[in-house]
Parts: structure tokens; sequence; C-alpha cells
């Protein structure tokens, strides 16, 4: 055939085959840009580029004598120099060209093999072209040592030679894209050629892949598939469910890295067929955009197992998106397989119990389209109907203008906002009334303005939409927002949804966001973790300045702690108080009534909900009984008041889980810390508070009466003047003899530590174990630790020196407040910690060989060399030791003592 007549035949548009109606839930449709990416099939229409110039134009004289050199090499295969050199010189012969080739690619540096293809077809058309790339496996280039030069051999069976350069997808590519544009004639003519080019299963594979319409042959390939490097072949030729069965052990781990194009074709081709593969892929390492690849392919397949594979996975990440997408795909499937999956209250029952509320609100015929749903179907569809009937659409004027008409506000330039948001199930908003809601074009003009906002300039139209709105409805439309950006991967372009929850959120969603925030910087989201810091502060709820309160006590990512620790400085410094103070101020009360308790009305039946020693919640019923939990509200409960109850309950349960460990660990530093508060602050922040009391109630507490103290000696008016006393039930306070006692106003609170309470020390345990007073930590039965008298007089703490120090407990003292030394001269190692004792004295503590900077788990195990009371004065001539705190030393000799432990027993 000539190259204008080839050309020609290429060009026409070949009969396209009937394929049967299928319903729409049923029928695979592929997306314009899947059906771009597939490798073509017969009946595609299909457009392939220009051909190129002929392999005999492409080689050079000096090529060409180096071609034929190899050929005529005494080593060289006879038959097949033979007829590469009769193709070189003017005979057409597909084998020929095949070996000629190879040498040319063999001889090339990243040689390709396209040229090669394109240049068959213009010189001698496409039959000859599919036929001489299905020969190019037939020889390969030898140049083994010894050799005596180049030389054309057959490639040896599972030989991966020549046959690499299968690898070249562009010139397969090409040519199964000719093979399916072509007419009948010419098709007709390469499948016949082709015929005569399957000798091995390589081949039968880059047949099947050419001509995949051929099932017989793509049978054939399955049941003896080919060796790498051409796996990816007989994948992109399967048709049926059969001939993935038969390959099913046989695909390749990672089946989709290669070629491009392989996804939408194995779709394309097999259908519904494809869910397990997919499925299976979901649960191996993806990257971001394998991830989506996969969970979009699944959202195409018309199957119940594909769909239900994104409902079993929509609380992960990227998989709303898709499964939004399968939604409007399939609506009838989307009602059937959501509502089983809203049960519980899992975070992904509630997703999927939002995303089928907003589907059935987009169209409430879907339900009664349904005859054949199960009863228990139908419950939730109709519960889901009942408690989401749309609110009527506000009237224009019962709107901010700006959300009429927002053309003032808004820039010439609207930035594009993400899918995520304009697709997915949004809330109402309501309006303060809660009669009316505001319409969707008056929501699409919010979702802009906050688009174009950001955190340092908030567009002036959102105050008044805060104003006008309804606070509840405004923080869950939030919420759902911020969770669609975060389904479809948080592109950074889209931050605004994290920014605008500092705007509409409230304390609910404080307690949704501060989990993420925790969890983000091990993740690699420090930056997004710190622009949340800044969610919590524009919410500024007591609820909120908690939450962000315990990041900066208490995360162990060292830069969102100590950003957090930054926020929190700012808010103490504007009240003028240390971070400290402020920490005791952000303990909310939580609506617990004066006693500290909650009463939890179900309507035919009351709880009284309390804490125990370490605040952790219980309820009690009306005849006394304690229980861990709260029951669910019955039957014979009302319905509003036990439901409203048993949230408050479940609120009350994570917001105080939060903080219990925060408070208790807060209170048992201050004791270690000598840290002290005037009486009228002990009374507010621990004697009055609905919850602290919980735990101060179960701790000793020391009064100082410094004005009583004033002109003696120091030492002997603190003795006397120091009263031990405990917070009693009624809230008075008790001596140790359980009198009543007052104190003047001038008295000072800090913590009793063991070593206060002296003699009185076993009298006070006894009291507590007949009160069977639980303590929230190690206080009475702490213990304590002294100097000796060689110890104290000589400044060093000499019982630990030439002792080694498991490496994990030199990173727990420091993980305590130990400070490391600075590193010595040309060296990265620390060869010494500290531990501050009072101002300008510490314990610092000599290590052997030292630790590298980071975190040290790999370094080796040390031994103390020095464990010295150091005042950083030049003259050592005098020790410190009399000067210093008893329960500071004897904390910091704790620390030391249980460093050297596998299993730390204080702290």
């Amino acid at each position: 055939m000539s190259t204008r007549s080839a050309a020609a035949s290429s060009s026409r548009k070949p009969s396209k085959p009937s394929r049967p109606r299928k319903s729409d839930e049923d029928a695979l449709i592929l997306p314009a840009a899947w059906k771009e990416r597939r490798h073509k099939r017969r009946g595609d229409a299909a457009v392939v580029g220009a051909h190129e110039p002929s392999p005999r134009a492409m080689l050079s004289s000096q090529a060409l004598a180096e071609v034929e050199r190899v050929l005529r090499d005494p080593g060289s295969d006879p038959e097949l120099a033979e007829r590469a050199l009769a193709h070189l010189h003017g005979a057409p012969d597909a084998v020929g060209a095949a070996v000629i080739a190879a040498v040319k690619v063999h001889r090339s540096v990243g040689g390709v093999a396209w040229p090669f293809a394109d240049g068959w077809v213009a010189e001698h058309g496409l039959p000859f072209a599919v036929c001489a790339y299905a020969e190019f496996g037939s020889a390969t280039v030898d140049s083994s040592p010894g050799t005596g030069g180049l030389r054309v051999v057959p490639v040896p069976r599972y030989g991966h030679h020549t046959r690499a350069w299968w690898r070249d997808e562009y010139a397969s590519r090409r040519l199964r894209t000719r093979m399916a544009a072509a007419d009948d004639e010419v098709y007709a003519e390469a499948v016949e050629r082709l015929a005569g080019c399957r000798r091995d299963s390589a081949q039968r594979a880059v047949v099947s892949y050419l001509v995949p319409d051929r099932r017989d042959w793509v049978d054939e390939c399955c049941a003896a598939p080919p060796q790498d490097p051409i796996r990816w072949m007989p994948l992109l030729a399967l048709t049926s469910a059969d001939q993935l069965a038969a390959l099913r052990d046989w695909i390749p781990a990672r089946w989709w890295d290669y070629p491009s194009g392989v996804v939408a074709t194995m779709v394309d081709g097999l259908g519904a067929a494809m869910a397990p593969l997919l499925i299976d892929a979901l649960d191996q390492d993806l990257s971001v955009p394998e991830t989506r690849t996969m969970l979009n392919a699944l959202a195409l397949l018309p199957s119940d197992g594909a769909f239900q594979a994104l409902v079993d996975r929509v609380g992960r990440k990227y998989v709303q998106p898709a499964l939004l997408g399968a939604m409007k795909r399939f609506p009838v499937r989307a009602t059937r397989l959501l509502a089983p999956a809203t049960s519980g209250s899992t975070q992904a029952a509630v997703l999927a119990r939002d995303l089928l509320a907003g589907h059935l609100l987009a169209a409430p015929q879907r339900a009664a389209a349904l005859p054949e749903l199960a009863p228990e179907v139908r419950a939730v569809i109709a519960s889901l109907t009942a408690t989401n009937t749309r609110i009527p659409d506000a009237p224009a004027d019962a709107l901010p203008p700006m959300l009429v008409d927002p053309d003032e506000l808004l820039p010439d330039r609207i930035p594009t906002i993400g899918r995520w948001a304009r697709s997915g199930p949004l809330p109402q908003i309501r309006l303060r009334d809660r009669d009316q809601a505001l319409p969707r074009e008056a929501t699409d003009h919010l979702l802009t303005m906050l688009a174009i906002s950001s955190p340092r300039a908030m567009c002036p139209g959102i105050g008044a939409v805060r104003e006008a709105c309804d606070p509840e409805s405004l923080a869950e439309f939030s919420w759902t927002l911020f969770r669609g950006w975060q389904a479809d991967g948080s592109p950074a372009r889209d931050d605004w949804a994290l920014t605008q929850l500092g705007w509409f959120g409230d304390d609910e969603t404080v307690r949704r966001l501060a989990p993420l925030l925790r969890a983000w910087p091990g993740e690699g989201r420090t930056a997004k973790a710190v622009k949340g810091l800044d969610v919590l502060g524009e919410i500024g709820t007591d609820v909120a300045l908690m939450h962000l309160n315990g990041i900066a006590q208490k995360i162990r990512y060292p830069a969102l702690k100590a950003r957090a620790q930054e926020r929190i400085g700012d808010v103490a410094a504007r009240l003028g108080l240390t971070p400290e103070r402020l920490a005791d101020r952000l303990v909310p009360d939580f609506g617990l009534d004066p006693d500290g308790t909650l009463v939890l009305d179900y309507g035919t039946r009351r709880f009284v909900a309390g804490f125990d020693e370490h605040l952790r919640p219980y309820v009690t019923d009306e005849h006394g009984r304690q229980r861990k939990t709260l029951p669910k509200p019955g039957a014979k409960d009302d319905p509003e008041r036990a439901e409203a109850a048993y949230q408050r309950f479940a609120g009350l349960r994570k917001d105080v889980r939060m903080i219990a460990d925060d408070q208790i660990r807060r209170l048992e530093t201050a004791m270690a810390a000598r840290r002290r508060w005037t009486l009228t602050e002990f009374q507010d922040l621990f004697v009055a508070h609905p919850l602290t009391w919980h735990i101060t109630r179960r701790l000793v507490w020391i009064a100082e009466d410094d004005g009583a103290a004033s002109g003696r000696d120091r030492d002997d008016a603190a003795a006397e003047c120091m009263t031990a006393f405990r917070i009693a039930e009624d809230r008075s306070l008790a001596d140790l003899a359980d009198d009543p006692l007052k104190l003047p106003e001038t008295a000072t609170i800090h913590l009793a530590h063991p070593v206060d309470l002296g003699p009185d020390l076993p009298a006070w345990s006894e009291l507590f174990a007949d009160y069977e007073i639980l303590q929230p930590f190690l206080q009475l039965g702490r213990p304590i630790y002294t100097l000796t008298e060689d110890e104290r007089k000589h400044g060093r703490a000499e019982r630990f020196e030439g002792r080694t120090m498991p490496i994990r407990g030199v990173l727990r003292l420091i993980r305590r407040g130990w400070l490391r030394g600075e590193p010595q001269h040309r060296s990265s190692l620390t060869r010494w910690i500290s531990r501050d004792l009072a101002a300008g004295c510490q314990l610092v503590v000599g290590l052997d060989p030292g630790i590298e900077a980071g975190n040290g788990i790999d370094d080796p195990d040390q031994q103390i060399t020095h464990a010295r009371f150091d005042d950083s004065r030049p003259d050592h001539s005098d020790t410190p030791c009399d000067s210093l705190d008893p329960a500071i030393v004897s904390e910091a000799l704790a620390e030391l003592t249980d460093a050297f432990e596998e299993t730390p027993t204080n702290g």
C-alpha cells in the first residue's frame, strides 16, 4: 500500500459497533477526561498526528555503515542478518525492519522505538508497521565481552533485551490508536498479518494489546501471560471478569504505575469487574494522586460493590468528593446503600447521615421511587426527611443587602471556589428567628465573600451575616464547609475554609477542631495546625482558650507548642497575668451546678452527674445507684428532654476528658514548684469552682500568714505560721483535727509537699484513709528524698556519680524540664544537663560520652561523671544546699532516681 493510501485510510472514521442500552444505574459512562486518557479501542473516534520520516531517512551514511557492519559480523544469526540486509536494500521485510530498529535503538543513548513505528507506517502502511512492531522482540544485539564486537542474535526465550524497548508506550499507543481509527479493509489486513506474529507469550501480549477486540487472542494470552517488561500490555486488552480472574495472581502489585492511562483503559474495558482490583489498591501505600485516581475510578463503576467500598471509607481523606460524584451518577443506588451506613454514632455514620440527608433534601422524590426498599431502610429515610425538612427561603428584604446584591463588596476578579464547596450537601443557614433560611443564591454569595477574605482582612459583609443569622446554624454550616475542604485534601488555595471557622465557630467547633490540630503536625501539616491556633484564638470562648492552653502546655510537637505558647502569652499579657495564672482561670465551669454536679432530666427519670478523683464523670440514678455512663433515652422518656440531656452529658464527657489530665498534672507541678496563691485566688479557683473542687478537695493544702511572720526570724516564723488543711465536703476548710479553720486575708496558699507535714504526715494519711478520700496524684504517699550530711557538705549528690543512666532516662529528664548544656567546642555533643532549683542555683549532672542534638534515642547510655549543686559563683568553697527548699531538692533527687529505672515511679 502506498504512503498516500495508508494515510488516507487511517483518517477515515470506522464504523462504530452498537451497544445494548442499559439503565442509568447500570451504565458505565466515562467522563471526557477519562476518555481522553484511555488507550483507544476499535470503534473509538481517534486522531493521530502526522507520520514521522521513514527509518531510511533517519539513518545517516555513517549509521547505515554501522548497522550493516553489525549485520555482517560472523557471529550474527544468518537468517536474521539476511532478512535485515534485504530490507535495508529495498525488499520490505517486517522481521528485517525490526532487526534494524533493534540495532539502532541499542546504539542510541536513550533510544526509543516510536520514530521507527511511525516511519514504517509512512513508508509501508499500517499492516506492515504493526507486524514489524510485533517482531521487535525477535532479535537482540549481543555486546558481551569476548564476542569480538556487536552481533545480532535471536532473543532467548523470556529474554528481556530488545523486548525492553516494548516499554516504549508512545510507539505502542500510537499504533493502537491507528488500528482503532483504521478503515475496515486496512484493519482486516493488519489483523491477518498479526496472526502470524504470535509465536511466544511476549508476542501474543503485544498483538493482544494492538487488537484487544480479538477476545480469543486475549483469552489465550491470559492463559499463558508474558514475563516482564511488558506485563502492562495484556491488562489494557481485558474486557471480561473471566480474563481478569485468569490474570489475578499474575498482575503486578503496583499495576497502575505504568503506562499512563492504564486505570482509565482498564475501567473502560472491564467496567464493574474492576472494583476488586481498585479496592485492593486503596489498601496499599498510595500517593495522593494515586489515591484520587482509584477513588474516582470506583465512583464511575455501576455496581453495588464499588459504591459500598466508597461508603465503607467515607471517613478517609479524599473519599467524600468521589462519593459525591458517585451519588450524582447513581442516585437510586446512593439512597439504598447509604441508609444502612447511617446507624451508630461513629464519625463514618455521622458523615453518611449528612450525605444522605443532603441527597434526599435535594430530591425528595427519590425515596418514593424505590418501592423495593427494605423496611429498615425506609425507616432511616423517614427519620432523615422528618428532621431535615427544608426551611422556607427568606425573602430578599429579610436578608443582609450584601447577600442580595454583593457587587459593591466583591472585587472585579472573583476567585474560583472549589467543587467541594459547591457540590456538597451544605446545611441551610437559618435567620435569627429560625423560621426562614438563606436561599441557595445568598449562600453562594456568602461562599464568595468567604473565599475573598483572609485571616487579617475579613470581608466587611461577614459581620452583618453573623448579626442576621442563627449562631448554631452558622456554626454547623461552617463545620460542614470545613469538612468538605478536608475531604478534598485541604487544597492550600482554599484554606479560607479553615479560617472561616474562627468567624462562625462555637464551642462544639472547638471540640471537633482541637484533636485535629494536635494530630496535624504528625502528618507533616504543622503550618496548617498553626493556622488552626489562630482559629481557636478568633473564637475566643473559655472553651477555645482552654484548648489553646492545653496545646501550649502539653503536645509533643515543639513547633506547634511554641506557637501556642506565644498566643497564650499574648492573651495573658493583655490581661496582666502570667501564663500560669491565666491557665488557672481557663477552666470552664461547663454549666455545672454550684455543688459540682449536673442534673440530667429525662422527663420520667432524672440522673445526677458527678466526678471522681481523676475527673472521670459518672451518674447516679434516683435510687442512688452509681453508673459509669448515662443510659440511652427509652420509649417512656420525654423525647426532646431526654435527647438533649443525653447529648449534654456526651459533650460534658468530651470537654472534661480533654482537660482532666492537664489540670491534675498542673496541680502536681504546682506542688513540686511551690506555687502560691492569695486566699482570694484560692477561694475562687479551687474552692468555689464547680469542677476543680472535685480534685482540690482530695488534697492537703498549706496556709502561710506572711503578715504574722513580719519582724521575726523568717524560718522560725514560717514554721509557726504554716497551717495544713483540707477542703471539706461542704467547702469549708478543716485542719488535721477536723476543726473548722478560718484563714486571715493576708494568708497565701500552696499545696503541701510531704516534707511540709513532718511528723503529721502519718496522721493526715490516716485521716484520708478513714474518709476514703482517693487522691488525684501521689501526694501523701509521695517518697521523700533528702541529702546525706556528706552530700550536703560537699554540695554534690554523690550517690549518682559513677552510675550508668539509660539514654531513655536522660531523655525523660529533658521532657520533665531539665535543660541540655551547650555543645562543647568542635563537637555536637552535650556533656551535661541541669535543673533549676532556685534563683541562680542549679543541679548539674555530667554525662559521658554525651548526647547528640535532637531526640537522642540512638545515643548510648550515659555514665554520670558528677551531680553538683552549682550556684554559679566562682568560689565554691561553701555549699548552697542549706538554703534550698527541701521539697524542691526532694523532687530533683526523685527525678534523678527515676531516670535510672526502666519504668518511672514518680510522674
